[in-house]
């Protein structure tokens, strides 16, 4: 089902190339390095060369979940004074102008400091389609998912296949609605010099 503002969310996007047999095209770019204004202009250049999804990554000062590429372009950006605020303001002002849905990559504490109603509250104000918190484990995503379903934002959880119980992660997972899971082909971070892919399965 397209999203409020016209645009395909991200479920619809797997549902589509699915049926077309298509692999999606998922870039990650974190927010900031080297300056949002550059930011703005990557994610415009993302989405006219045929991005799918685009995944945009808030600085974060202890990123245990990235790779040291991604460590790096983080530091970079919050050495720049890159916040949270910040990159939902350029958002904002750019998500207008693309086609297809921005996930936002973020950790529990910025969530938690703004409160997660207000934080659902401003990522949606800002456009933002959809939602990844690597440190949140799925035991606790209760309020998360409460309110992401409240504000028309889909959730994208994480697991691996070496999670020790994973068919039971991936059954528990699978009764939520609008809910997208993300599966870990090796075990290493996104950024890390021997991830070389991961695979998205969405519910639809």
């Amino acid at each position: 089902m397209p999203m409020a503002d016209g645009k395909r969310s991200v479920a619809e996007t797997f549902s589509r190339l699915r049926e077309q047999g298509k692999t999606a095209f998922i870039p990650f770019i974190t927010a900031g390095d080297p300056d949002l204004a550059t930011t703005a202009k990557a994610l415009k250049i993302l989405d006219s060369c045929g991005s799918d999804v685009i995944e945009l990554g808030v600085p974060y000062s202890d990123p245990l979940a990235d790779g040291p590429v991604i460590q790096a372009a983080a530091y970079r950006a919050l050495k720049k004074g890159t916040t949270l605020h910040s990159v939902l303001s350029m958002l904002k002002e750019v998500i207008p102008e693309l086609s297809c849905p921005i996930v936002l990559f973020t950790y529990c504490n910025p969530i938690l400091k703004l409160g997660v109603q207000n934080f659902m509250d401003n990522i949606k104000q800002a456009g933002v389609h959809g939602l990844v918190v690597p440190d949140l484990p799925l035991e606790e995503t209760t309020l998360l998912r409460s309110e992401a379903t409240l504000h028309n934002i889909e959730l994208v959880l994480l697991t691996t296949p070496t999670t020790p119980t994973c068919d039971q992660i991936y059954g528990l997972i699978d009764s939520h609605l609008r809910l997208d899971l993300c599966i870990f082909r090796q075990m290493f971070g996104p950024g890390a010099e021997k991830m070389d892919c991961y695979i998205k399965l969405s519910r639809t």
